[in-house]
């Protein structure tokens, strides 16, 4: 039986990254202890921890987000590649459905910028500069 998929819309609303603990933002992402809390204009808001990830000569490759939930078995991971060109990659359903850039690379991508923490352009893994200074 197939289910019916939707097309997806664009969100629109606001974002909030912030640090626990006292940490500075760029702490925080590397040490899984960040929050992006996602407000669109209608629905309800979305809470993620945020970790950025690396690879093992250190070079930042993307982000994890973890979606906050009350259960555990509801919570969702999502990892927001950096890597694959020039266009930053979300695994979830709506990225990978619709093609298009979803919601959770849009508010943390705002939210990074805000915090001065957003890389000018993601680059190829291949390249030997990681050319991601600020992440």
């Amino acid at each position: 039986m197939r289910t019916k998929q939707t097309k997806v819309s664009e969100t629109h609303g606001s974002c909030r990254l912030s640090a626990f603990d006292g940490m500075t933002i760029s702490e925080a992402l590397d040490k899984n202890n960040a929050s992006l809390v996602i407000r669109p204009e209608r629905g309800a808001s979305s809470a993620y921890d945020v970790q950025r990830l690396y690879d093992d000569d250190g070079c930042v490759i993307g982000f994890r987000l973890t979606k906050r939930t009350q259960f555990i078995v509801d919570r969702k991971v999502y990892d927001i590649d950096v890597t694959r060109g020039y266009e930053r990659q979300c695994d979830c359903p709506s990225a990978e459905y619709s093609g298009k850039t979803c919601k959770h690379v849009r508010a943390l991508q705002q939210a990074l910028a805000r915090c001065g923490q957003l890389p000018q352009k993601p680059v190829m893994q291949s390249n030997e500069d990681c050319g991601l200074d600020d992440l």
